[in-house]
């Protein structure tokens, strides 16, 4: 049980870093001639957060006492 609290925990920080990065994206992307690669740096990271949380939810719903019943 503890083990899914914190993956639940981490999970939720890593959609804070997720949303963060989303917005750093948007600002970014609004400022004309902007470091073109420094926003495709931006959106590879989102992506692999977005990878992560996916990966972590799928763990954490198959360690569900429920799907073993």
């Amino acid at each position: 049980m503890e083990a899914k609290l914190s993956i639940t925990a981490h999970i939720k920080q890593l959609k804070i870093k997720h949303y963060e990065l989303s917005q750093q994206i948007e600002v970014a992307q609004r400022i004309p001639f902007n470091d073109q690669f420094r926003i495709i740096d931006m959106k590879k990271r989102k992506l692999r957060l977005k990878e992560t949380i996916v990966r972590l939810l799928n763990l954490n719903h198959s360690a569900s006492p429920e799907q073993s019943l």
